[in-house]
C-alpha cells in the first residue's frame, strides 16, 4: 500500500504519452498511469469508446509530418512530456516468400518508425528537463523465432535495438529507456491468431 502511494505521488500531474491506447496493452497502460494520477495522452488510429479522463488523440504514428504537427500542438498547451510508452504495433502474418513488400514496409512503418517519430518529438523536451522515461513494448518474438512472423519479429528486434541505443544516448540526461518483451497476452492481436 505504501509503495502504491509512493508511485502515485511520483506520477502526480506528470504527462505520459501512450501509443496504441485504444485497446490491449496500450489501453491497460494508459489506465494504469491514470490510476497513478498522471495526465495521460493516448494515441491511436481510432478510439472505439470516448474516455472522460484520457486525452484521446487520433493519429497514424507512422506519418512523420502528422506526428510532428500534433505533438508540437500538444506541447504548446503542456510543454512537458515525462514519459513515452511505445505500445502501438501491428501484426502481418505470412511466410517470407508470401509476404508482400507492402506488408513488410507497413509493419516497420508502425512498429519501428512510429516509435522513432514519437521519440524525436519527446526527447528534446526530456533533455531540456534533464529527466524522463521511454518504454517500448517489444515482444519475445524478438528472441524466439516463430513461423509466419518474419515481419513482426524483425520489426520488434529493430524496436528493441532502437530503444537500447536511445538508452545509451540519453543516459547523461537522466532519461531512462527500457524495453518490455511480453509473451502471448490476451489482446485482440493475440486472439486474431486463433481461428478456432
Amino acid at each position: 500500500m505504501a509503495t502504491q502511494s509512493a508511485n502515485s505521488q511520483q506520477w502526480l500531474n506528470k504527462t505520459v504519452w501512450v501509443t496504441g491506447a485504444n485497446q490491449g496493452i496500450g489501453a491497460a497502460t494508459a489506465e494504469m498511469f491514470l490510476q497513478l494520477r498522471a495526465n495521460v495522452i493516448g494515441f491511436d488510429q481510432q478510439f472505439d469508446h470516448p474516455h472522460s479522463q484520457i486525452k484521446q488523440v487520433t493519429l497514424d504514428i507512422s506519418n512523420e509530418q502528422a506526428v510532428k504537427e500534433i505533438c508540437q500542438s500538444l506541447l504548446e498547451t503542456d510543454n512537458n512530456v515525462d514519459a513515452l510508452v511505445n505500445v502501438a504495433g501491428i501484426l502481418q502474418m505470412g511466410k517470407i516468400t508470401e509476404l508482400s513488400s507492402k506488408q513488410w514496409q507497413r509493419t516497420f512503418d508502425v512498429n519501428v518508425s512510429g516509435a522513432f517519430n514519437l521519440m524525436q518529438q519527446a526527447i528534446p523536451v526530456m533533455k531540456a528537463a534533464n529527466t524522463g522515461a521511454i518504454v517500448s513494448v517489444s515482444s519475445n518474438a524478438t528472441h524466439m523465432p516463430r513461423m509466419s512472423m518474419a515481419a513482426y519479429s524483425a520489426s520488434k528486434a529493430a524496436l528493441t535495438n532502437l530503444t537500447m541505443v536511445a538508452g545509451i544516448e540519453l543516459a547523461e540526461y537522466g532519461i531512462r529507456c527500457n524495453v518490455v518483451s511480453p509473451g502471448s497476452t490476451q489482446t485482440p492481436m493475440q486472439w486474431s491468431l486463433w481461428q478456432k
